[in-house]
């Protein structure tokens, strides 16, 4: 996804949303200053023990998160869905879920999230002051214990996909897809064809299997193949890439061979809230979290990102993801990065489409040209193992 402009609301207008949510006006609003692609955030201070049944008893101040144009109303629920669920059923430190709406019908004109202000400083502005061993158990630590924790949910899991409501308002349900690499509303404006819709271009769900995930994936890019003129030049593969859909129904016995876990998707240090005074880790920004097959549980490249990193930065980030995969091991757990393909089979699937993807997804905006034909040589490759029949 590519950056949008944000909305900027009025203190009037916000003033109006908490009426509107009878909760009482708060007496500071402060607008926050972030590097956040896909919300205006706003911190509301409240006096003292203002606002029934929150969790924090020494402060009242709540973060109003104010969604964009970029996927409209899933990704908001997702994110309420999602942190209610974690809060209810982990220890994992997560933002408390005050309100949200993913309408624009309310006083503000924006979809939004409230929630209560999670205590401690965001972690990529502390790291380069802690020592190897306070990186060790204040962060990856907190890190593994995130991945355990989630991993551990998968015996609940029957869809790939995020989390909604259900129709009482409490029950978390499956719901559909949320992803990073969807096609939002501006991007669809501005590089694709007029009429495309965000639906003719992005995928749904939830989906009940890994092989109904992948296929549902392919045939948006086969769609954007047809009528995209920057993939022209793959047209001549649209009969390979059919048949190879066809591979994949009928292997899905053996494709669909895979745990389903919950995974926050987006762990870097800027998701990562550090509170000096108790030593904890507190997660933010769950929006593009779900529920995803074992390959994808957990992004480990992400760990320890920062924005604009130096040399020295990406060695921290590297030290980080290793000690990661030590303590892991240390715990008897497993670290789920790209060697947890349960089938050669099922590794040269996820290569292809990634690979598809990749081509998919940049030739539009003029991405990394000199990458498509190497991309291009990926997807044939990967393919091929269905065609000669091996499976």
């Amino acid at each position: 996804m590519e950056p949008m402009p944000l909305p900027q609301l009025s203190h009037d207008s916000i003033r109006a949303l908490m009426r509107s949510t009878y909760i009482p006006e708060p007496t500071q609003i402060t607008t926050i200053s972030t590097v956040g692609w896909y919300h205006s955030i706003y911190m509301l201070t409240f006096p003292l023990h203002s606002i029934a049944g929150l969790r924090s008893q020494t402060s009242t101040e709540l973060v109003l998160r104010v969604s964009g144009t970029d996927l409209p109303s899933i990704k908001t629920e997702n994110e309420a869905a999602i942190l209610t669920w974690v809060a209810q059923s982990t220890s994992v430190p997560v933002p408390a879920v005050v309100r949200y709406d993913i309408s624009c019908d309310n006083p503000i004109g924006h979809e939004y999230i409230l929630l209560e202000r999670a205590p401690g400083v965001p972690l990529d502005r502390l790291f380069r002051t802690f020592d190897e061993e306070k990186l060790t158990v204040v962060v990856v630590d907190a890190m593994v214990d995130l991945y355990v924790q989630l991993a551990a949910s998968e015996r609940q899991w029957t869809h790939i996909g995020g989390l909604r409501f259900g129709q009482d308002g409490k029950k978390i349900v499956p719901g559909p897809i949320v992803e990073w690499a969807m096609w939002n509303v501006p991007e669809i404006e501005k590089y694709w064809p007029e009429g495309t819709r965000i639906e003719d271009v992005n995928i749904a769900g939830p989906y009940a299997s890994y092989v109904e995930y992948i296929t549902a994936l392919v045939r948006t890019y086969i769609y954007a193949i047809k009528i995209h003129p920057s993939l022209a030049h793959m047209r001549d593969l649209l009969p390979r890439i059919d048949a190879f859909l066809d591979a994949l129904a009928r292997n899905a016995d053996t494709l669909n061979q895979t745990t389903l876990s919950l995974a926050h998707q987006d762990v870097h240090f800027g998701n990562m809230l550090y509170d000096e005074t108790i030593g904890q880790i507190t997660f933010i920004d769950w929006e593009f979290s779900g529920v995803v097959p074992e390959p994808s549980q957990y992004p480990v490249m992400a760990l320890g990102w920062t924005r604009d990193q130096s040399e020295e930065d990406k060695k921290v980030n590297l030290w980080v993801r290793e000690t990661f995969a030590r303590r892991c091991s240390e715990r008897g757990v497993a670290v789920m990065d790209n060697s947890g393909f349960s089938s050669e089979a099922q590794e040269h699937m996820h290569e292809a489409v990634s690979s598809l993807l990749s081509i998919v997804k940049l030739c539009p905006t003029d991405g990394k040209q000199d990458k498509v034909e190497e991309w291009r040589g990926a997807v044939l490759e990967h393919m091929g193992y269905f065609e000669m029949g091996t499976i």
